[in-house]
């Protein structure tokens, strides 16, 4: 477990856009195939709900805390009805 930083937080945003961009265009791309369901990435909030930001020891004697390792994963997008145009 590692210390969550703003810079590791902007790069896991980096990586969750990435893949939220190719889960959009493998949409994009089956969209006319019958029987395809279309996949969402789960929104970056909830991975932040797991990440938690603590400070950093910057001496031996300071006290740390270890954050959670925030992953995110790719999971059928619920149909609620809304065609997206």
């Amino acid at each position: 477990m590692e210390p969550v930083s703003l810079f590791d937080l902007a790069a896991k945003q980096a990586q969750w856009l990435a893949v939220r961009q190719s889960a959009v265009a493998g949409n994009i791309a089956n969209a006319n195939t019958p029987g395809y369901t279309a996949n969402d990435v789960e929104p970056f909030e909830k991975v932040l709900d797991r990440a938690t930001v603590s400070l950093q020891a910057t001496q031996a004697g300071h006290l740390g805390n270890a954050a959670t390792n925030a992953g995110f994963t790719i999971k059928p997008q619920e149909d609620d009805g809304v065609v997206m145009p």
